[in-house]
């Protein structure tokens, strides 16, 4: 909710009446964040190509050390993300369906109030992602289903967690060509 409120904050200062949109400003980066108090998601459209990959961040908001199985991470697992896409037109995305069979690893520790990030490439999981962002926006919902046991060693940690985020199509990105 912290990130929700600076983006919406964000949003309404720069629209208040008499206030002078810019034409040199960049658009601000799609973004997505969603937490359930003891976990926070924030999920960033990358801003070079391709550009069907999303920035997450994971942030401990607990006051205990959590411990994640390497493949529950959200960019890590092709299953770690609960994912549905759509089309500028509305139309469905379908998604891909990779095989999954991570290797055994010793467990990821966050401490309380650290993040961690890594990158979440979509056209993995969603098929003809690059496409459909070459015609518009592609509206993708987002869940990490961080209550399952084995996502979090030993328990899961609370509700499941998500959001949506509009990543911009290719034309409305730096230095897209």
């Amino acid at each position: 909710m912290r990130y929700l409120a600076v983006a919406v904050v964000s949003a309404l200062t720069a629209c208040r009446p008499g206030s002078r949109p810019s034409v040199t400003s960049p658009a601000a980066r799609p973004t997505s964040s969603a937490e359930n108090g003891v976990i926070a998601i924030l999920v960033t459209q990358v801003e070079s190509f391709p550009y069907s990959r999303l920035n997450i961040r994971l942030t401990n908001l607990s006051g205990n050390t959590l411990a994640f199985s390497r493949p529950s991470l959200p960019w890590l697992g092709p299953y770690s993300l609960e994912l549905a896409a759509s089309a500028s037109n509305g139309a469905a995305l379908r998604l891909a369906s990779p095989i999954a069979d991570p290797p055994a690893s010793a467990p990821v520790e966050l401490p309380p109030g650290a993040s961690i990030e890594g990158i979440f490439d979509l056209a993995w999981r969603v098929e003809g992602i690059e496409e459909a962002l070459a015609r518009g926006p592609v509206r993708v919902r987002w869940g990490y289903p961080s209550e399952l046991p084995g996502f979090l060693q030993p328990t899961g940690i609370g509700p499941h967690i998500g959001g949506t985020i509009v990543m911009a199509p290719a034309s409305l990105n730096p230095g897209a060509g």
